[in-house]
């Protein structure tokens, strides 16, 4: 499965939810265009999980870091790559990782 989508614009994502970090790669967009930070954090807080019994009851941090791209809150002629959650998953969180190490493999 792919994890590049687009062609003008393209959009690759990485990581996992339980890894170190989850992240993405936008290349193609104009030089010059604002990053408005406050609205990309207040978008991540909406989607965070809340430990309200409706959703996982892990609470992590959405944090979006810029690693390239973006200089005083403008897209650079680079690729603009950002991570988020770089706080490390604990083992046992996900249920798939629980089935893995049932059946004997390491996965850390």
């Amino acid at each position: 499965m792919k994890n590049t989508f687009g062609n003008a614009l393209g959009l690759t994502i990485f990581g996992e939810s339980h890894g170190a970090a989850v992240g993405a790669v936008l290349d193609g967009l104009a030089a010059g265009l604002p990053v408005d930070e406050a609205y990309i954090a207040e978008r991540m807080d909406r989607r965070r999980a809340r430990g309200d019994g409706l959703s996982t009851a892990r609470t992590e941090p959405d944090v979006v870091e810029f690693l390239s791209g973006v200089v005083n809150r403008h897209v650079t002629a680079n690729p603009l790559a950002d991570i988020a959650g770089k706080t490390r998953g604990v083992p046992g969180d996900c249920d798939m990782l629980n089935v893995a190490r049932a059946m004997g493999i390491s996965l850390g």
